[in-house]
């Protein structure tokens, strides 16, 4: 469905999700994998059914006198319905059917993991924009601040009560405070410019973060059942495996005989047989011998069997560890966010008590400007930090196989 921004032109993760699901290439490519999959299937569907189709022949032959009692004439045409069913071929198609299934159903997992991988990508850019616009906000008031406090040093060195070094020190680091802005605000656009690349739209407008985050669960081996069962890229190895044992089976059909019934109605026959209307046709195709071709093509779909075993196999350790990696990395976020927002309370009844006691003559301007730059830092950490915590619990729940809308 076409996005629709709200009327402030404010996007939020799910509308640059659903922005970027329509224009990702990736996402299209697997679509057609999907969609070419199913045409696998269609196929095996059909050689199970008859065939059916209409047959002509003319012939034009040399005009000579024929011998006496011939019924050769120079020119014949015929034509006939024809219909061919394979009474048995050695259940290859039966087990064609399942390997197509198993193509189909590995392709769609494959889809619905890329969506999730779109997601945390998409997810990626999109708080990227909002941990630098968050910097530039807190370097814009740390500017405001600076350019007060400056008008402020002067005024008192007017009245005699501040030094020409404090005014100097204060100059120098409202400079460095600009100069920090500039570059947020060029992080900003670039942030900005890498999220409309992967929405494949604009992100000039202003982004509103809707996510509502919370802790994971507290037991790590639920989670890791939890991504063994719904994992959607170990379905689709799963499901490749299921395959390559169907195309096994199709192989091992091709040492069994094979039995075909044709029918024939002809509508126009000449000659000797042009009084018969229709016949029919069994015929017994067995394979002794084709030069070592069909063993060959069973030990190669028994090898890419057992290949695929091991991906899965492979598949299912690597996902032991992204769960877990994710999961203490989320718990780490959680103990940093604590001790960030320790900090930074600790920072700001700091600086508050400073600047008063510096407005009383009893601190130094050094140590104002100290715990306001341990102030500032203690902020974006923390600010950065919390978006970050999103992105860490969007990755494990992408890790166990859930939707950021589902529940654990």
């Amino acid at each position: 469905a076409p996005v629709r921004p709200s009327r402030s032109g404010a996007l939020s993760l799910e509308d640059c999700f659903a922005l970027a699901l329509g224009r990702d290439e990736r996402i299209a490519v697997a679509g057609e994998d999907y969609f070419q999959g199913t045409l696998l299937r269609d196929r095996a569907w059909a050689a199970l059914a008859p065939e059916v189709g209409l047959r002509g022949t003319y012939l034009r032959q040399q005009d000579i006198a024929p011998p006496p009692g011939s019924v050769n004439a120079p020119s014949r045409l015929d034509y006939n319905l024809r219909a061919r069913y394979p009474l048995f071929n050695g259940f290859r198609e039966t087990f064609a059917m399942r390997q197509a299934g198993g193509i189909v159903n590995a392709r769609r997992e494959t889809l619905r993991q890329e969506r999730q991988n779109l997601l945390l990508t998409v997810a990626g850019a999109f708080y990227g924009v909002l941990q630098a616009q968050q910097e530039v906000t807190t370097l814009e008031e740390s500017v405001r601040l600076q350019q007060e406090r400056l008008r402020e040093v002067q005024a008192r060195q007017r009245l005699g009560l501040a030094r020409k070094t404090e005014v100097l020190l204060i100059e120098t680091q409202a400079t460095s405070a600009v100069a920090r802005l500039v570059r947020a605000r060029n992080a900003l656009e670039s942030s900005r410019e890498r999220l409309g690349l992967v929405i494949g739209a604009p992100a000039d407008g202003p982004l509103v973060d809707s996510l509502r985050d919370g802790p994971p669960p507290e037991d790590l081996s639920a989670l890791i059942r939890a991504a063994r069962a719904g994992r959607h890229d170990l379905m689709a190895q799963e499901a490749n495996v299921r395959a390559a044992q169907a195309q096994v089976a199709v192989v091992r059909g091709e040492f069994a005989p094979s039995i075909d019934l044709v029918g024939n109605y002809y509508l126009r026959r000449t000659g000797t047989s042009g009084d018969i209307k229709w016949d029919v046709l069994f015929s017994l195709d067995f394979p002794f011998f084709q030069g070592g071709a069909s063993r060959a093509r069973y030990r190669e779909a028994a090898s890419k069997l057992r290949q695929s075993r091991l991906l899965a196999q492979s598949l299912s350790r690597q996902v032991d560890v992204e769960v877990e990696t994710a999961y203490l990395d989320l718990k780490a976020s959680d103990a940093l966010l604590r001790t960030l927002e320790a900090g930074f309370k600790s920072a700001d009844e700091n600086y508050r008590l400073i600047q008063e006691e510096y407005r009383h003559g009893i601190g130094a301007n050094l140590e104002v400007m100290t715990a306001y730059s341990f102030l500032e830092n203690a902020r974006l950490d923390l600010d950065r930090e919390r978006l970050n915590r999103k992105v860490l619990w969007l990755r494990l729940k992408t890790a166990a196989g859930r939707d950021y809308g589902e529940a654990w």
